[in-house]
Formats: C-alpha cells, sequence, structure tokens
C-alpha cells in the first residue's frame, strides 16, 4: 500500500494512535472484573438482544454457529426449540440443552461472544435445579455464581466488564437437568464476521487504487526508499504540484 505526501503522514500517526489505545485497552480488561446478575427484567438498554427468531431453523437443529452475525456461538452444540415453553425471559424460539428425542443433556454449555461484553444477561428455565455461571476473558475464568434456574424463569448473567464467553454448568441435579435459553441480551453490538471485514477491506483497497491511478495520471510515479517516501514528479503537473505542496523529493533524471 503507498500513500502519498502529507496523507502517508496522517496515516502513520493514526496507526500509532491506534496501537496505542489498543494497549491500554488489553491493560484495563486484564483489570477489570464482572458480577453476578439476577433478575425479571433484562438489561436496562442492551445494544443487542438475539431471540432465536432471526433465523428460524428447523425443530432439534443443532446450533453452533448459526447465530454468530448477531454475536454469539455455541460449544457444545445447543437444540434449537426443542419444547414450546414460556416463562420469564423465555418466549418464542429458544435453546436448550436436551432434544426431545432423548439422548441425555449437555453440561457444561458455553456461550461465546463475538465482541468483549461489559454486561450481558439470557433468559432461561428449567426445573429448578441449581447451576454454576461462569465469565471467561480468552478462556480465564473472571467470575462465578450459582444459583437455582427456577420453572418461571428469569434473567442471569454478569454486569461489570471485560467478558467474552459464559459458561452453564449443572451443580446438583435436584429437580431436573434441563434448561431453555433465549433473549440474550449484548451490552456491546456483535462485530462483523471475517467474510464481512474481508468485504470492507476490499473496499478499502480498491479506493487506494483509484486514488494511485490517479495520481499517475497526473504526473506522479511513487517510489518506496527504506528512508522515507519518495516520488519522482514527471509531466505535465509537475510545474504546478511541485515539492512543497505534497513534501515531494524530487529524483533526479537519469
Amino acid at each position: 500500500m503507498r500513500i502519498y505526501g502529507m496523507e502517508y503522514e496522517k496515516m502513520r500517526k493514526l496507526k500509532v494512535i491506534v496501537a496505542i489505545a489498543s494497549i491500554v485497552l488489553l491493560q484495563e480488561a486484564s483489570h477489570a472484573t464482572a458480577a453476578m446478575m439476577i433478575n425479571s427484567t433484562g438489561l436496562a438498554n442492551p445494544a443487542e438482544t438475539i431471540t432465536f427468531d432471526e433465523d428460524v431453523l428447523p425443530f432439534d437443529t443443532v446450533v453452533t454457529t448459526q447465530y454468530a452475525n448477531y454475536g454469539v456461538t455455541f460449544s457444545p452444540g445447543l437444540y434449537y426449540d426443542p419444547q414450546a415453553y414460556t416463562a420469564t425471559g423465555v418466549s418464542g424460539n429458544s435453546v436448550g440443552n436436551f432434544n426431545v428425542g432423548g439422548g441425555g443433556y449437555l453440561s457444561p454449555v458455553t456461550m461465546n461472544f463475538s465482541s468483549v461484553q461489559s454486561s450481558v444477561l439470557f433468559g432461561s428455565a428449567d426445573d429448578g435445579s441449581l447451576f454454576t455461571f461462569t465469565a471467561l476473558l480468552n478462556g480465564v475464568p473472571v467470575d462465578s455464581f450459582s444459583a437455582v434456574i427456577p420453572t418461571t424463569g428469569d434473567y442471569f448473567g454478569f454486569e461489570g466488564e471485560n467478558f467474552n464467553a459464559i459458561e452453564v454448568a449443572l451443580q446438583s441435579n435436584t429437580s431436573g437437568p434441563y434448561f431453555l435459553i433465549d433473549n440474550i441480551e449484548l451490552s456491546n453490538a456483535a462485530v462483523p464476521e471475517p467474510a464481512s471485514l474481508g468485504l470492507l477491506a476490499f473496499g478499502g483497497a480498491a479506493m487506494l487504487r483509484r486514488r494511485r491511478r490517479s495520481f499517475r495520471r497526473a504526473g506522479f510515479q511513487p517510489v518506496i526508499f527504506a528512508d522515507g517516501l519518495n516520488v519522482r514528479v514527471a509531466g505535465p503537473l509537475a510545474g504546478r504540484y511541485g515539492e512543497q505542496a505534497f513534501r515531494l523529493h524530487r529524483e533526479d533524471s537519469k
């Protein structure tokens, strides 16, 4: 990639600023702690809510990455809409750790978020067994708590900062190990999937190519050296757009 003159300097400074900001954010992430949340109303102002009605799947489909564009994946895969049920935080389509066809239940299960979250709540209903909820940042536990998931449902999760996964694990099978999850509320919106990022990068590269061709048509031919940016000035516009305007170094003609 070749950027010209003052624009090159601006791009270089921008890269330095972004690098410093990234270091600060990583340092903040290493010191932040999440706190447990249980309520009947969810987040006050979620940036995104995954209801499992966005893309309707066939009954009992194993759900892993189908909702990645909305900000969440599951490991191992949960089952789509295994039981029609309505409770606090659970309505319409949902996912569960069991399927109607049998085969037992899944525990633990992990919700992985595409971006670091500061708060997440999700609706869940169970038969009244005790579960442990663990917030993780890049696989490292941040905080955890244990609570009974009631048949009437509730919202469970964490607030604070800096976690990108929540694990739900059965601790005591007192009434039944089966649960449903619905209405996952995220404090931070999902980041684009790699395919979307690729399209953005392609668009940016196309703009730079058009900019480079316009410079060449104007008579500027870029030459990159280890000690900086030098540009050969040639063509009819060389006198009009000279060295001072673009901070160019004129190359001696041979």
